[in-house]
């Protein structure tokens, strides 16, 4: 298997999974100016530990 270099340029990630985790994708915020939608990814233990958010 090929080395994965420690710094990527990404500029556009897809997709990314780990098997032994939650994973909930959602809209979060009321559509106002105040608050706009915006897509999340949320990551949890399988125990519902909260493990961190990824805002779009």
């Amino acid at each position: 298997m090929e080395q994965v270099p420690k710094e990527l340029n990404i500029s556009r990630l897809d997709n990314v999974k780990l098997t032994n985790v939650i994973m909930i994708e959602a809209i979060e915020g009321s559509g106002t100016m105040q608050e706009p939608c915006k897509k999340i990814i949320a990551f949890y233990t399988l125990s519902g530990k909260y493990i961190g958010k990824i805002t779009f």
